[in-house]
């Protein structure tokens, strides 16, 4: 009598278990939920109606629980047939997270910030202004909006504080749309609309009536050190 050997070989692929101890553990979990729901509504039931007997509904979820006992432990056993899971080498999430934010902070300290600030009376930074055209044309600066940066932003802010509003007309008017900006990037009336757009959505300004700033250039400051 002659035996066949196969030559298949034995699966190594460990997912459909694992996924069926997932699915078993969840299960379990669900029918503990379910217990303890009802235990939970048969005393509040007891205690709304002022009827004790009814506390003994509860007796119910011990099917369910005696389920989730039973289903834990067979998922138990059946974790044994899967491969010990690697040594873990690197840091958990909660640190990688922690690190990112941690690099964001130092990067977004490290930035120029968009103005230059002038001491007074032993006052780091009391008055902040604006920067001048090509100031920051070699610095590395994130562009906001519209390819501007925020020191393209915050000088257009200030120039719009000061005698110019937000009228796109009395814009047109001054600059006929050839003026620079702090990064060396032109000013154009689509710039000048998303700076409109951008300032009335963080609320630093409104759009009817017309254009205009609800709050004062250091302010918009402040928000533009979060970008």
């Amino acid at each position: 009598m002659t035996t066949k050997h196969s030559s298949t070989t034995s699966p190594t692929d460990t997912r459909p278990i694992a996924r069926t101890v997932r699915e078993m553990r969840m299960e379990a979990f669900t029918l503990r939920v379910v217990a303890a729901g009802i235990v939970g509504g048969a005393v509040v039931a007891a205690v709304w109606f002022e009827l004790p007997g009814l506390a003994l509904v509860g007796l119910v979820a011990l099917w369910p629980a005696l389920s989730a006992h039973w289903l834990a432990d067979l998922a138990a056993r059946t974790a044994e047939a899967l491969p010990p899971k690697p040594a873990r080498i690197g840091p958990r999430w909660f640190m990688r997270l922690y690190w990112w934010l941690a690099r964001k902070q130092v990067q977004r300290a490290a930035r120029p910030k968009p103005w230059r600030g002038v001491k007074v009376d032993g006052v780091e930074d009391a008055i902040k202004l604006p920067r001048q055209a090509q100031e920051m044309a070699q610095t590395a600066e994130p562009a906001i909006v519209h390819g501007y940066t925020p020191s393209d932003v915050y000088r257009i802010v200030c120039l719009a504080a000061g005698t110019r509003g937000l009228s796109e007309r009395e814009w047109q008017r001054q600059t006929r749309w050839k003026e620079q900006l702090p990064s060396g990037n032109l000013l154009t009336r689509e710039g000048f609309r998303a700076v409109q757009k951008w300032l009335v959505k963080r609320d630093l300004a409104v759009s009817e009536p017309y254009y205009m700033l609800t709050v004062t250039p250091e302010a918009v400051a402040t928000e533009l050190e979060k970008e």
